[in-house]
């Protein structure tokens, strides 16, 4: 009977640890790949040759550039059109690579005064309050709530109003 040797290499068990060592490593790898993120727009130039200061209304610039990015709270006279891109790696914080920001002032007429370009220098993040606004009472709890919503159904029995 003629019977066939495996290569020294060659184990079940062996192949088996190998193939699980290799996608566990793949996997390591490819979740510490980067990942880049833009974000927004700005306008082509040949939209912008079409935007004239002392001319244009907020209307002729929304309809050739679309809704800002951001308007101010408590003001229409200021439009900002915002472009970023920002790249990460793993578990790291985002990077931010490029931002752009255009802004458009108006006056009170809605007619557009000046159009400024603001690089990544020039521009600074704000950071958003995650406070709560007080509120007289006191918050229920899971069973209060849902002993409450229980007492305030409507009687469904026979015999019930």
């Amino acid at each position: 009977m003629l019977t066939m040797k495996h290569p020294v290499w060659y184990h079940p068990h062996r192949l088996l640890s190998s193939f699980v060592a290799m996608t566990m490593a793949m996997a390591l790898v490819s979740a510490c790949a980067g990942h880049v993120r833009v974000t927004g727009q700005l306008p082509s130039p040949q939209k912008m040759t079409k935007i004239k200061p002392g001319v244009s209304s907020r209307d002729d610039v929304r309809t050739l550039l679309g809704t800002p990015s951001h308007t101010p709270l408590f003001t229409e006279n200021r439009w900002f059109y915002i472009y970023k891109k920002t790249s990460s790696l793993a578990f790291f914080g985002e990077n931010v690579v490029d931002q752009r920001t255009l802004e458009f002032s108006f006056d009170d007429d809605g007619v557009l005064q000046n159009i400024y370009l603001y690089s990544k220098e020039q521009t600074y993040d704000v950071a958003a309050q995650l406070r709560k606004t007080p509120a007289s009472g006191r918050e229920l709890s899971f069973w209060e709530q849902l002993l409450s919503s229980r007492a305030s159904l409507p009687n469904t029995q026979p015999g019930g109003p």
